[in-house]
This record gives C-alpha cells, structure tokens and sequence, in this order.
C-alpha cells in the first residue's frame, strides 16, 4: 500500500489543468474557456499542442496572450499519453488535472473537486460523473447515480466496466510513482488499473461536472484499436503475481468478453459492407458481448436477417463504425 497525503488541502492550493490537443482547432477554444469560467480561480493550463498541423496552437496561443494562467507547449505527434506526460512534467503543483481538448468542464468543478479532496485528504485521486454527447442530440450520464454523496471506486469495479473518468484531479506523488500515462491507446484506462492496483484510492461523486464528446470519430477501425489495447492492457495486469486469486479470474473473464466484443465488432463491420457469409454463426458465438437489453433484439434481427439488421444498423447509425 502507497503512502497517502494525509494533509488537508489548504484553500489557497492551486491546481494544473493539462489538455493535450492534437487538430483540435475547432473544439479547443472551448475546452480552454471552461476552464477559464471556472469559479475558484487558483489554476495554471497547459496546452499540449501535439504536433497539430490545423490552427490549434494559434487558438491556444491567443489565450494564452489575454491569460498568463494558460500556457502553451508544442512537441511532436507522439499521442495523447505522451502529451498529457509533458504537460505534468510542465506543471507546477501537487493536484493535476488531465481533460480533452473536446471536452468542456462545469464552472463549478475545480470548486467541488477542491472541496472533495480537502474533506477526504486519505484518497489519492478524485473523480465526478459526467454527461456523454452523441451525434444524434442525445446526452447520456456516464456512470448510474444514487443516494449516496461520494463512492469509493475499487480494483475489480475499474476491471468490470471503467469506472474513473479521465476528468479526475490527480495527486502529483501518485501520478509520478506510477511513471504517468503508458502508450496504449486506452491510456486512461491502463492508468485507472495501475493506479489501484497499487493501492492508491480513488473516490468519485455522483454529479455530473464535464460534457464529453462522444460523436463517432468517423475513422474506421478505432473500435477495433481501442478494444485491442484494452484486451492487451488487461493481460499486463494479469501478469502481476501479487494478485489475488479473486481478481485474476476477474480479469481472466473480462479478458475472454473483450476478446468477444472485438470479434463481434469485426463481424459488424463485415454486415455493414454487405458481407453475410457465416453471420449468424458469429453473432451466436460472441453474443455474451452484447448488453441487455439489446442482445435479445439484436440476436432476433440476425437470425431473421442479416440484410435486415444491416438496414437497420445504417439507418440508426451510418458512421464509419
């Protein structure tokens, strides 16, 4: 078990936002005024410009001319994990904050995430919930809320089904014992793991503080590449023989449903180039990947039809994935 800070955050501690940005042009300007709206105003931002080939660092860099709170730094294209490293190494507090350049933040997050980690100084990491956008207009809450005022976020809820958000103020001696983000592409999940699987703790409140931007990329194979670095990262903690019995068979199955929904995914995108040799079979196969309620609808439609379901998909969804 890590040692934890058992200090209470004094009222005049500031905090480091650090936003990695890569031909964010369009949604960067945003991201940087929620911050800039926040109501505490004890922050620094650092901008990590990741080899952006759009105007990004231009917008950036015009706040960073009205605000001497922002900053801006610029390296080559090496993904987001590299970047939000530099902006940590860049920071000058102890309470780091990691967000995306499409996301916007609530004005009153840095106040209740303040107020949180000085109530509760034996937690490590601290977190909120959050509204997910999608392309359609819908706006959906990440994580289930109850009555409760905070929850403990534990090693085997993290392997289930992601439970912290990227969103989350981080204490600095944490982030540091840990070596920052890894080069997965699921980054933020592989540190989530990490970092309780070492022991630090991490709690989370059930408002609603950042709007993520969850429209499809629009680039085909994402899905593929993000369940491929979750089924890797997963397998990396397997290896870890301090584990316990309990949550290497957790891990062992979630491993086994990761493999199925990325067979299940490629298998979709075979339907929706009107390839339906073996479809069926396939769905059958890999169904314990699809959620309920859906599973049983879904199952139905292939089973009746595979033109159907691809008509269907399309019609619900036409993106890329």
């Amino acid at each position: 078990m890590p040692a934890e800070m058992t200090e209470p955050l004094a009222e005049t501690a500031s905090f480091s936002f650090v936003v990695p940005a890569y031909n964010a042009e369009q949604t960067i300007g945003r991201a940087i005024h929620s911050v800039r709206a926040q109501t505490r105003s004890e922050w620094e931002l650092i901008v990590v410009d990741d080899g952006s080939t759009d105007g990004t660092r231009a917008v950036a860099d015009t706040v960073a001319e009205q605000d001497p709170r922002v900053r801006v730094v610029t390296q080559a294209n090496a993904g987001s994990g590299a970047a939000r490293n530099r902006g940590a190494s860049e920071a000058r507090t102890d309470l780091l904050v990691f967000f995306d350049a499409d996301d916007t933040l609530d004005s009153t997050y840095l106040e209740r995430m303040a107020s949180l980690a000085g109530e509760h100084p034996e937690f490590s990491a601290y977190s909120c919930n959050a509204y997910h956008d999608y392309l359609d207009g819908t706006r959906i809450l990440a994580y289930p809320t109850g009555a409760a005022p905070f929850c403990e976020i534990s090693l085997a809820e993290e392997i289930g089904d992601s439970q912290v958000s990227m969103h989350s103020v981080v204490r600095r001696g944490a982030f540091e014992a840990l070596g920052g983000f890894s080069p997965h592409y699921a980054e933020d999940y592989d540190f989530w793991l990490r970092f309780l699987a070492a022991g630090y703790r991490v709690v989370r409140i059930p408002q609603p503080l950042v709007v993520v931007d969850a429209r499809p990329s629009g680039k085909s194979g994402v899905r593929e590449r993000q369940l491929a670095s979750i089924g890797e990262v997963l397998s990396a903690l397997r290896s870890d023989a301090t584990l316990g019995a309990a949550t290497s068979r957790l891990l062992d199955r979630r491993i086994d449903e990761v493999a199925d929904e990325l067979a299940l995914v490629s298998v979709k995108q075979r339907v929706r180039a009107g390839e339906y040799r073996g479809v069926r079979t396939a769905f059958v196969r890999h169904r314990r990947a699809m959620r309920y309620p859906r599973r049983l609808v879904v199952l139905a439609l292939v089973l009746a039809s595979p033109r159907l379901y691809r008509a269907v998909v399309l019609k619900i969804d036409p993106s890329v994935e």
